[in-house]
């Protein structure tokens, strides 16, 4: 056991104390730990480093970069007074602390003589080992154990995702991808002797891993991939684990968007859940290998996004669907498809990203709601209700949706640690900047159009709030401090820079900017600059003039709503249009996308206000001559001065685009690595994009 400052570590049991505090430590930084405490006080290279943690494979900057800020974290290092890891300025970083070996004493143990007890004493002895006895099972029946201990099971650059075991042989697949690269990569990893190798997919940019089965005459993988720009689930034969050979297309992909989808082997029968081109909710299908036959199966009436995710149990007798409403929450229902019965399990007040089935087929997997990093056991029961369930896996990055089953009664799940980066797309002046670090969340900015300020919002804090950064200087201030974990999603500022509006999922805030401006200590509570909610989710904000903007929703009936200052107006249902925006700069003129072709509209406010329920009388509309140039499934329209901005995402890849109103033709059009949100004003346009991304695979025996 060392001591090193204000933490004991447990060399032999891999874990970290502050004080008696258990401490949460991912592996990766457990050993970069490790590494410093064996060399106290010397200069630690970041070549020592590849070669002692990542055994010398090639590893980026960013990923050195991202364990030494991890190990900060944990020990709660101060960049301003460090204590523990110093950085010595190009050369590496020294462990400064002084490192302490101590003695713990052993837990105490029943004496070795023999004592000779009493009657009494020994019916008393008894029945304090049937009262211990009673509590162990009280405990554990009622699913009240603590988290388990993940072990990493992939360390390579970039994301590791997908896993899918090999039955019966000890080994899995998994996808690769790295930021610089446009295709993900296929490997394989022996688990029990760590051996890792690439396989030969050729030309396939494969997205998704859907199972790998194991048959007489081989193993065989079924995967979502694009190739020659279409989109198709294949099947192929891993040729003696190198290469995938015998690639055959079962069904397209092109024409629906699938969010899920499994395989039952068995039967020769995959169920998916899609949605077709134009419409808003996915619904599950069974897909019949041998009869090449598409269905619609039994399942909860589709609303809001639908029946977002499945799972076959690994019996094939059940199918795990989880169905969304308007609000993002999530109902688990059990399909019973021999008998073709639909039940309801639970419902959550969050949107549960995923859930899988356990080896028994009688208990499910899913990830708890954000903030946390949890994963939760829980048992499938008509009584299951206020079942809260057991903690399999507490992390301290984020989960991605990479769950699947492994031998012996394992789980595999993956982690991501993502950084969004808020950066010029198109020029500032020079004396303006913007703030970067290289560790968090710095999404959805919004320029103010007078000063050069923009607020953003960043998990920096452990959750999602809005801050202030200057362009001048680089610097951010914290103007939120809500307990309540919020997933915002659109910022707006008014054209004369007088308010902020701030949107959820199902709420808009409005706030002076002048407020934010001055404040003395960050906001606690928004409630007081509610001024909208919704039933169903929110998926746009724009302001319209000074004083007006409007809100734009997913209710079919009604999806836009309008704001004069703090009033709500009265007006038709406008169903025909996606978007409403202005140039905030000349607000004579509102423009509109047509939701069935993308065409862009122009109009008044006036004149679209004017529009009454009881007229028959419809606004002035003149439509812009961009229909040829513009791309249908185009997405977050500005517009300023006489250019039109938009985001496209093409076979996974987004690009932002600009075009002359004028000329009718493209100005320009950059690649982003990732996208959540940008805006642009008269001084430039920035962006948040992905700036490095690191995700790994774990395993975890759940029994």
């Amino acid at each position: 056991m060392l001591q090193l400052g204000d933490f004991k570590i447990d060399l032999a049991n891999s874990k970290v104390y502050r004080g008696e505090i258990l401490v949460e430590v991912e592996p990766k930084t457990f050993q970069l730990l490790v590494y410093l405490l064996n060399n106290p006080d010397q200069i630690v290279t970041r070549d020592d480093l590849i070669e002692h943690l990542w055994l010398g494979r090639i590893v980026s900057d960013n990923t050195v970069n991202k364990h030494i800020a991890n190990l900060r974290k944990l020990l709660g290092d101060d960049p301003k007074n460090v204590k523990y890891v110093e950085t010595v300025s190009k050369q590496g970083y020294r462990l400064i602390c002084p490192v302490n070996t101590i003695s713990e004493k052993a837990p105490s143990s029943l004496s070795k003589r023999t004592t000779r007890f009493s009657p009494l004493v020994t019916t008393s002895f008894v029945g304090l080992v049937v009262i211990l006895l009673a509590i162990f099972i009280f405990l554990h029946e009622n699913n009240s154990s603590r988290p388990l201990t993940s072990l990493e099971v992939t360390r390579e650059e970039g994301v590791d995702f997908s896993p899918r075991a090999i039955p019966n042989s000890g080994k899995i697949l998994f996808l690769n991808q790295k930021l610089s690269q446009s295709k993900s990569s296929l490997w394989i990893k022996d688990v029990q002797t760590n051996h890792v190798k690439n396989v030969n997919i050729g030309q396939y940019d494969i997205s998704h891993l859907i199972a790998a089965t194991k048959r007489p005459d081989g193993v065989y993988v079924y995967f979502s991939a694009d190739f020659d720009t279409q989109c198709n689930i294949y099947k192929a034969k891993l040729n003696q684990f190198k290469t995938l050979d015998n690639i055959t297309a079962i069904f397209s992909c092109q024409t629906i968007q699938i969010q899920d989808i499994v395989l039952n082997d068995d039967a020769e029968i995959i169920y998916y859940t899609a949605r077709q081109s134009g419409q808003s909710s996915f619904q599950v299908y069974r897909y019949d290998i041998q009869k090449d036959s598409h269905e619609l199966i039994k399942q909860p009436a589709a609303e809001a996004r639908g029946n977002l995710s499945i799972d076959l149990s690994p019996d094939n007798n059940r199918l795990l669907i989880m169905s969304s409403n308007s609000l993002n929450q999530t109902t688990f229902y059990v399909l019973d498809i021999n008998r073709e019965k639909l039940s309801r399990h639970k419902t959550f007040d969050y949107l549960v990203t995923e859930a899988i089935w356990d080896h028994d087929s009688e208990h499910v997997f899913y990830s708890t709601a954000p903030p946390s990093h949890q994963i939760v056991r829980s048992q499938v029961a008509a009584t299951s209700e206020d079942d809260k369930g057991a903690t399999i896996v507490n992390v301290s990055h984020y989960l991605s949706n990479d769950m699947s089953l492994f031998q012996d009664d394992q789980l595999l799940f993956g982690t991501r640690q993502v950084n969004f980066n808020i950066e010029r797309l198109l020029a500032f002046d020079d004396s303006q900047t913007l703030f970067n670090n290289s560790i968090v969340y710095d999404t959805i900015p919004a320029l103010l159009h007078q000063q050069a300020y923009y607020f953003f919002v960043s998990s920096r804090s452990g959750k999602n709030q809005v801050y202030l950064g200057d362009l001048s200087n680089g610097e951010a201030t914290n103007l939120l401090n809500i307990q309540e974990h919020k997933v915002f999603t659109n910022l707006q500022v008014s054209p004369n820079d007088k308010y902020l509006l701030i949107a959820d999922q199902s709420s808009v805030w409005k706030i002076p900017v002048n407020t934010l401006l001055n404040l003395s200590s960050p906001i606690i509570e928004l409630k007081p600059y509610q001024i909208f909610s919704s039933q169903t989710q929110i998926h746009n904000i724009n302001w319209l003039s000074n004083d007006d903007f409007v809100v734009s929703t997913k209710d079919p009936e009604k999806p836009h709503t309008f704001f004069n200052g703090n009033n709500q107006l009265d007006t038709v249902a406008f169903k025909r249009w996606l978007y409403f925006f202005t140039d905030h700069y000349d607000l004579s003129t509102i423009y509109m996308i047509e939701k069935s072709t993308g065409r862009v509209y122009a109009s008044s406010l006036s004149a679209i206000l004017n529009v009454t329920k009881n007229s028959v009388r419809q606004a002035e509309l003149t439509p812009l001559d961009l229909n040829k140039l513009m791309p249908y499934a185009y997405f977050d329209p500005q517009i300023r001065g006489d250019n039109l901005f938009f985001v496209t995402n093409e076979s996974r890849q987004f690009y932002l685009q600009q075009f002359s109103i004028t000329k009718s033709e493209l100005e320009s059009r950059h690649q982003l690595h990732g996208y959540y949100e940008y805006d642009v004003t008269q001084s430039g346009l920035v962006v948040s994009q992905l700036k490095t991304i690191e995700g790994d695979i774990h395993r975890v025996y759940v029994k």
